[in-house]
């Protein structure tokens, strides 16, 4: 866990340095592996997360650099703690804002969801 940890925190690093306003961090299942993207200013989380592959780069986690980075760090792993005995791909987030609660979908689901990419999200695990 503690290599997991410098891994992110060295992400987290990355985005600051580039003035990012969020992180995602995104689920490969082709990989079977985790990556960064950062939100840059005027771009929104919604068109970044546009960008991924549906079904196969799943959004895990969003940081949000306006709030405290470790706080949500610890959230995370204290997330991937309590599914790490499931042995599969993370768990869907719940987008929740000025909008209602959308659910994003898990990996190999069939429906596409629409986000506006002009409000200001924040993500939290469904577990």
């Amino acid at each position: 866990m503690a290599d997991y940890r410098h891994r992110i925190n060295a992400w987290l690093s990355e985005g600051a340095q580039q003035n990012a306003t969020h992180m995602l961090l995104v689920f490969d299942a082709y990989g079977d592996d985790e990556f960064p993207l950062f939100v840059h200013p005027g771009l929104g989380v919604a068109r970044v997360l546009a960008t991924l592959v549906s079904e196969v780069q799943v959004p895990v986690y969003c940081f949000s650099y306006r709030t405290c980075l470790e706080a949500q760090l610890e959230a995370l792993l204290s997330m991937r703690s309590s599914v790490a005995h499931l042995q599969s791909p993370p768990p869907p987030l719940t987008v929740s804002g000025t909008q209602p609660d959308v659910v994003l979908p898990a990996p190999h689901a069939t429906t596409n969801t629409a986000f506006n990419s002009t409000s200001e999200s924040t993500f939290e695990p469904v577990i």
